[in-house]
């Protein structure tokens, strides 16, 4: 056993901070770093450790989600090796945030659906790309660190390979604790190896300088799986190695008072799934630590009370000592499952029941033995997740309190929202009306508040004013992932006089211009748009402006104020409002808008102004009606059009042919005809000019074509049609 440490402890460069209640960190943050919010947080840990202690008697930490796996460059160890995260006195470690909470009793740690922390500490390539001996370590040189926390993280990737002549870096690949008191809460270990001990932990006490330091850690709720002790020889062939998931370790040769020994403390933690790669069945009696996968004790005095030590590869828990510490290696173990038994109080041995170890779920299934068959006598508030313990009337064994009951979701309802520029919005706490857990603890034990609908606008609005609501949904989730629902009835009102785009106006006839109208005479032209405000007395009025005279107010129902030939009707429906005119005439032509009031007192809405321009029908005039040739001679007309859009206009002239009605004229071109079939037969060319234009000719016009039972040819009735 070798007790050296190291010989100086690198000063850490503190960052620029504000001085505050708590030093947030975030490594997803944007704003200047300086550790004073969650918008201005720190992106590393160690920076934020740094910072807090550095303030006056020192300071809480807060770190937002996310895996922190950057490099850390900090020296610690006889070996000055970098990587790890280093603790410091007054610091208090909390993870689990998402990162806006302004309560340390609103974080969430536990992520259900990685059966993680939300919140991890990797040490996989924090040392310069390399894995960390440790990933994080606690203690100095000289003396422990003080007043030390570390609360509500997955700790993993740690490798203590081991460094000729460094003792601490064979052991403690998670988290190795030296000379030190610490609380360690609500914290996942996995997934960590050491050469020689304490995959998950080590947790060593030494003489230092002549005084006894007592690795007193006290270690709630947490859950050691898949760390692995290889308990392999490091350079000075050390007898004392084991404990896969932790190794708790006292130097009998230094220590002075044999009569008082370290007593670490392990409350409601859960130990499975660790491994020794050599169990050293076979080993000579002198070899210490085999068979110890999940906890090894030397010479130490424990306690375990309330948690889980079970299918750990090759033993459970070991304990050792040597004679001149004839009162050390004894754990005391009570109210716990112990795998092959252990002697003490309330203690058991059964399958636990997890829910999915393989895949690290260690949360307590329905007929567990481990339920209600802890002591109240020794117990934290709340487990790893954060849920009330007990929740029945014993609390349970493990890191996990049972907990299948549905929370009480309950709402405040029926809402009521205004809209503002045609929008408005709630949250899940403007809906909530005092949900609780079962049984309750209100404030305490619901862990996520969500709605299904948070934002409301003017179709919402539309609803509302049909004398509809709009159903809310609210789900509260507790920290046992239980959830439940309610509904919350929302009215939408309108607020001030309001319309959403003043120029989204519906106009017929629609010719794919904004905000005009272009119609004939006699025709009927209509504008509607729907608002987005006003109170239930909204008002809606509107206007025709000549630009000439003063804009003049329409009737609801009646004459239009410049010609009786036209009539006026406002239909109003709701939100929607629609200006029909009908027989328009010329002199009604001018711009058309709608002004939106209520009796708020608000100013008035008012629409773009959409134009309408009546133009007269087409018109033809016709000076030769009637023409009357000789077979076989040319014929024209001429007609000229007026009205409507004006120029160009398009021609089409036709035919009324017998038995067939209107017919197209054939297109300009020429034609050959055959006359008087047989002996006598010849071709006529006949040439059709100007079918589509205001002059239609006729060359070489035929009566018919000289059969016996002749076909009339160009004889007949022609007219032209025009339009614009």
């Amino acid at each position: 056993m070798n007790t050296r440490m190291w010989a100086a402890v690198a000063v850490a460069v503190l960052l620029a901070c504000n001085a505050s209640a708590i030093v947030y960190v975030d490594k997803n943050a944007t704003g200047p770093e300086n550790g004073a919010s969650w918008a201005t947080a720190f992106r590393t840990i160690q920076a934020g450790i740094n910072a807090a202690a550095a303030l006056p008697g020192g300071d809480e930490v807060w770190v937002a989600q996310g895996v922190y796996d950057e490099v850390r460059t900090e020296a610690w160890g006889d070996s000055g090796v970098a990587g790890s995260l280093v603790l410091k006195d007054n610091v208090q470690l909390y993870g689990g945030f998402r990162g806006t909470e302004t309560l340390r009793t609103r974080r969430s740690v536990y992520d259900h659906g990685a059966s993680r922390p939300r919140t991890i500490i990797d040490g996989s390539v924090s040392r310069a790309g390399s894995p960390a001996y440790h990933v994080v370590v606690i203690g100095t040189a000289t003396a422990p660190n003080v007043n030390v926390r570390l609360d509500g993280f997955g700790i993993t990737g740690g490798r203590a390979v081991g460094i000729a002549t460094f003792y601490h870096t064979y052991r403690g690949a998670g988290i190795y604790n030296w000379i030190s008191s610490p609380v360690i809460a609500n914290c996942m270990i996995y997934d960590n190896v050491s050469e020689v001990s304490g995959g998950g932990m080590a947790n060593e006490s030494s003489n230092v300088g002549g005084v006894d330091y007592a690795a007193n850690a006290t270690l709630i709720n947490c859950v050691f799986f898949n760390n692995t002790a290889n308990r392999n020889l490091d350079w000075e062939s050390n007898p004392v190695r084991g404990g896969g998931g932790l190794f708790i370790n006292v130097n009998p040769i230094t220590w002075d008072d044999v009569g008082v020994l370290p007593a670490p403390a392990i409350i409601n933690c859960t130990f499975s799934g660790n491994i020794l790669t050599n169990p050293g069945v076979n080993d000579p009696p002198a070899e210490w630590g085999r068979n110890s996968s999940g906890i090894y004790n030397f010479c130490n005095l424990p306690n375990v009370t309330n948690s889980i030590v079970y299918a750990n590869a090759s033993g459970q828990i070991r304990d050792e000592t040597i004679p001149s510490v004839p009162s050390g290696g004894v754990t005391t173990v009570t109210y716990s499952d112990i795998q092959g038994g252990w002697v003490g109080v309330g203690n058991i041995d059964a399958d636990p029941l997890f829910t999915n170890p393989v895949a690290g779920n260690f949360i307590l299934a329905v007929g567990s033995p481990c339920i209600n068959t802890g002591t109240n006598s020794v117990v934290n508030p709340r487990d790893l997740r954060g849920v009330t313990r007990p929740r029945e009337v014993i609390v349970e064994m493990g890191a996990f309190e049972h907990d299948n009951v549905p929370p009480q979701a309950l709402c405040n309802s029926p809402l009521s929202v205004t809209l503002v520029n045609g929008a408005a919005s709630i949250t899940a706490m403007d809906v909530d009306n005092g949900s609780t857990d079962i049984p309750p603890t209100p404030g305490i034990d619901i862990d996520i508040y969500s709605i299904d609908k948070s934002t409301f606008d003017c179709a919402d609005l539309a609803v509302s004013v049909g004398g509809g609501t709009i159903p809310v949904v609210l789900t509260v989730t507790d920290y046992a992932n239980n959830s439940a629902s309610c509904t919350a009835q929302v009215t939408v009102q309108g607020g001030a006089p309001y319309f959403e785009d003043p120029n989204d106006m519906t106009l017929t006839p629609d010719q794919g211009t904004p905000l005009l109208i272009r119609t004939y005479r006699g025709l009927s032209a209509s504008f509607s748009i729907t608002a987005c405000g006003g109170n239930v007395n909204r008002q809606f009025t509107w206007y025709f402006d000549d630009g000439v005279n003063p804009p003049e107010a329409l009737p609801p129902f009646g004459n239009h104020p410049r010609t009786a030939s036209t009539s006026v009707t406002v239909v109003v429906s709701g939100l929607d409002t629609t200006l029909t005119l009908a027989n328009v005439q010329e002199v009604t032509s001018g711009e058309y808008y709608c002004v939106l009031s209520d009796d708020s007192g608000n100013p008035p809405a008012v629409t773009g102004a959409a134009e309408l321009i009546v133009i007269p029908p087409v018109t033809v005039t016709n000076p030769t009606p009637n023409i009357t040739l000789r077979t076989g001679s040319d014929v024209s007309w001429s007609v000229v059009a007026s009205g409507g859009y004006g120029p160009p206009y398009n021609y089409q002239w036709q035919r009324n042919v017998a038995g067939s009605g209107w017919q197209n004229v054939p297109a300009p071109g020429v034609y050959p005809r055959t006359m008087y079939p047989g002996a006598l037969q010849y071709i006529v060319e006949t040439e059709f000019i100007g079918s589509n234009d205001a002059t239609f000719t006729i060359l070489r016009a035929l009566k018919n074509d000289g059969a016996a039972t002749p076909v009339t040819l160009d004889e007949g009735q022609y007219r032209v049609l025009v339009d614009d």
